[in-house]
């Protein structure tokens, strides 16, 4: 299992997050790393995008997965407060993804205004997408510039090329890292890397450098 390869070789550095998309101890899912020395555990959970998002295996709206979403309550070295939330929206519905969107939207409005908030996911849908202009008339912040909002982050284990065309005539910009609150960009990155023709995913990472404002 990757999940366990990762904790096998990050373990001693890192401590791990998740929960599973059924009930009982296996298809472990959005799985959350924080350096242990770096960030203080305050809480942490995780539920459903689907119309029972307490009741593990449910699927909602057309979903051709079960979703979720994880979250962590984390303190920073300045003894500061932020929250962390990572999911994956379903790639057949369309109002699946609409739906997922505003979930987390009414999830972030219930805790308290000054605690930041981070959002990483493969949404399964472009910068154009009905769901991902949801997320941000709640006021997440895309951290991507705007010259790469359209960048491909999906390519099919085929680096810059794609076998087929993309659903619903979509760029291939999937996945996502927004901010919430008192953070700022300082710079982003799509990490390409390969070897040959080789890809550790059919998913281009990303990564962000965050700094509070």
């Amino acid at each position: 299992m990757q999940l366990a390869d990762f904790v096998r070789r990050f373990g001693n550095e890192y401590d791990v997050f998740y929960t599973n998309s059924y009930a009982g101890d296996y298809f472990p899912e959005n799985a959350i790393f924080y350096r242990k020395k770096a960030f203080c555990y305050h809480g942490g959970g995780g539920w459903h995008l689907s119309e029972k998002p307490h009741v593990a295996g449910t699927k909602g709206w057309g979903s051709e997965c079960v979703r979720l979403v994880n979250w962590l309550l984390l303190e920073d070295a300045e003894g500061k407060l932020f929250r962390l939330v990572n999911t994956h929206f379903d790639h057949a519905s369309q109002l699946a993804r609409d739906k997922a969107a505003e979930m987390v939207n009414e999830d972030v409005a219930a805790w308290p205004q000054d605690i930041p908030h981070i959002l990483t996911g493969d949404l399964n849908c472009d910068a154009d997408n009905t769901a991902v202009k949801t997320l941000e008339a709640a006021g997440w912040k895309d951290t991507m510039p705007e010259y790469k909002r359209l960048f491909p982050t999906c390519h099919d284990f085929l680096g810059d090329k794609w076998q087929g065309p993309m659903p619903d005539g979509q760029s291939g910009r999937m996945d996502y890292i927004f901010i919430r609150g008192a953070l700022e960009a300082k710079a982003t990155e799509i990490i390409c890397d390969h070897r040959g023709t080789m890809y550790p995913s059919d998913h281009y990472f990303l990564a962000a450098d965050l700094q509070r404002v």
